[in-house]
C-alpha cells in the first residue's frame, strides 16, 4: 500500500467499540486480559493505522494480512 493510501485515523465505523484499538481506549487489556490474549493469540493480521494485532480482523479498523 503506497504512503497516500494510508488511513489517517481510525474507522469511526458502527462495530469500530470491537476494534482493538477503541478496546484498548478502554483499558480492556488490563481489565479482561484472558479475553484480550484469546483475541492476539496468533495474530493473523495487523491493522494499517494503529499497528495492533489481532487473531480476527473484524477486530481491527484496516486489517492487512501479517
Amino acid at each position: 500500500m503506497s504512503r497516500e493510501k494510508l488511513p489517517t485515523g481510525p474507522c469511526g465505523g458502527p462495530n469500530h467499540n470491537k476494534h482493538m484499538c477503541a478496546l484498548a481506549d478502554e483499558y480492556f487489556h488490563v481489565n479482561c486480559p484472558d479475553q484480550y490474549r484469546g483475541m492476539v493469540k496468533d495474530a493473523e493480521f495487523k491493522c494499517l493505522f494503529c499497528a495492533r494485532v489481532a487473531k480476527s480482523k473484524s477486530n481491527l479498523c484496516y486489517p492487512a494480512e501479517l
